[in-house]
């Protein structure tokens, strides 16, 4: 491949991605540019910082958010949000404590100890396999490995969808709020004589 065949190619991506994000706002373009980013690894350590910051920002601006900083505590701050699942909660347990709770008890990574904590705070059943659920939410990116066995933080991923994505609503509402539709019933066969 010659140096021109490559500058089209890169000039025929850049097109696709701009047409595929022109009928976005431009906050929306810098969300989903910042998830690609992320994906493939293009983020580095000082990008994921300042991007964090500006997220945190934009998690309280919101209008139908609460009135959240240091006097949030964890219960009115996981009610707000609504995690429908146990990683959703677990990465919004990782937020609060990264974010929200007051100085002297934030914290850049959980255990089950504080999962189970958060649970028993907000009055809600613990998970069947506490340790589980932070590898599920690992597995699935919303939280990081740290160098300490069985300790979690907050990843991009997981920092994005508590802040921009909790409260779902619409069509991507939690399945306990979404209506079921009834199938109908099955017609029975007359049998042939």
């Amino acid at each position: 491949m010659g140096k021109d065949d490559q500058t089209n190619d890169v000039f025929d991506a850049m097109r696709v991605v701009v047409g595929a994000l022109e009928n976005f706002s431009a906050s929306d373009q810098q969300l989903v540019l910042r998830f690609v980013q992320e994906k493939l690894g293009l983020v580095t350590q000082q990008k994921q910082l300042e991007s964090r910051s500006q997220v945190a920002e934009v998690s309280h601006a919101p209008t139908n958010a609460p009135s959240l900083g240091s006097s949030t505590d964890i219960k009115s701050f996981v009610e707000w949000k609504a995690p429908d699942s146990d990683v959703q909660f677990a990465a919004t347990v990782a937020y609060y404590y990264q974010f929200e709770a007051p100085a002297d008890h934030k914290k850049d990574s959980i255990t089950v100890g504080d999962l189970l904590d958060a649970c028993r705070k907000v009055n809600r059943s613990r998970p069947n396999a506490p340790a589980q659920t932070l590898i599920n939410a690992h597995q699935r990116g919303l939280l990081d490995k740290t160098g300490d066995k069985g300790t979690y933080k907050l990843s991009t991923v997981g920092e994005n969808l508590v802040a921009v994505a909790l409260p779902s609503d619409g069509p991507s509402a939690p399945k306990s709020q979404k209506r079921k539709a009834r199938k109908p019933p099955k017609k029975s066969r007359a049998r042939k004589k």
